[in-house]
């Protein structure tokens, strides 16, 4: 069974209640976090990825559409309001869909099978056009980057590193951006703030791991995650070979 990650953002608790109910009802789909201000929710995904949001639109600070707009890239969004004035400027975003407050189960699960259509769809389209490259910005120049060709991924401030075969870039980021990017590819997060591309790692404990001459720390709720992709990659090299 494949899992769908969630967060819910809105400034009523009420609103979670329900969505979290909602959500335990549904095989394969969890919820890993919840948020009252989209500022918070904001701070969350620089560090974090998730499939899909539940996001309200009137909220205090940062209201839903604005807060949508702040990505380059947005993430799959299911809106949760009581209004349906803001609806068309709400599809014009290219949300997956929006429901209107009280939500009803059978009309939440219509979203659900919606967000997961589009997940896939993504997913399909990645794989048609052979994603093995990313585009980057480093001193004032665009780059495009062989994915195979990045050790490592280090997050500095409001900048990350990548580690490459022969050069390093500085890139103006964060490493839940360059996670999304990456999302499919060998590399995984391994600690808040470092991404290794699994095929460099030559040796891993429960603290720490190698990649080519570098060494990394590990993160406690990262670990599990490097063991399954390791894993993968042993049996893929044992499958080539």
């Amino acid at each position: 069974m494949k899992i769908y990650s969630c967060i819910i953002i809105d400034d009523e608790p009420g609103a979670h209640r329900v969505l979290e109910n909602y959500i335990s009802r549904v095989p394969g789909l969890f919820c890993t976090d919840r948020f009252f201000n989209a500022l918070d929710a904001y701070r969350f995904l620089e560090m974090n990825t998730v499939d899909f949001i539940f996001l309200d639109i009137n909220m205090p600070e940062l209201d839903g559409l604005t807060f949508i707009k702040l990505f380059s890239t947005p993430p799959k969004i299911i809106i949760t309001s009581a209004y349906s004035d803001y609806a068309v400027n709400g599809f014009d975003l290219d949300v997956c869909d929006y429901l209107l407050k009280p939500i009803r189960f059978e009309r939440f699960l219509k979203a659900i099978a919606k967000v997961k259509q589009s997940l896939s769809v993504s997913s399909h389209s990645d794989k048609r056009t052979g994603n093995d490259v990313i585009e980057v910005r480093a001193n004032g120049q665009s780059h495009t980057v062989r994915i195979d060709d990045i050790y490592y991924i280090q997050s500095i401030g409001n900048y990350v590193k990548l580690c490459l075969k022969g050069k390093n870039l500085l890139v103006h980021s964060t490493t839940g951006e360059m996670e999304a990017k990456l999302k499919g590819s060998s590399l995984i997060r391994v600690h808040k703030s470092y991404i290794v591309n699994v095929m460099y790692v030559t040796a891993f404990s429960d603290m720490l791991l190698s990649v080519k001459d570098s060494t990394i720390p590990v993160g406690k709720t990262f670990k599990r995650y490097i063991i399954d992709a390791l894993s993968c990659q042993e049996n893929t090299d044992r499958h080539q070979a």
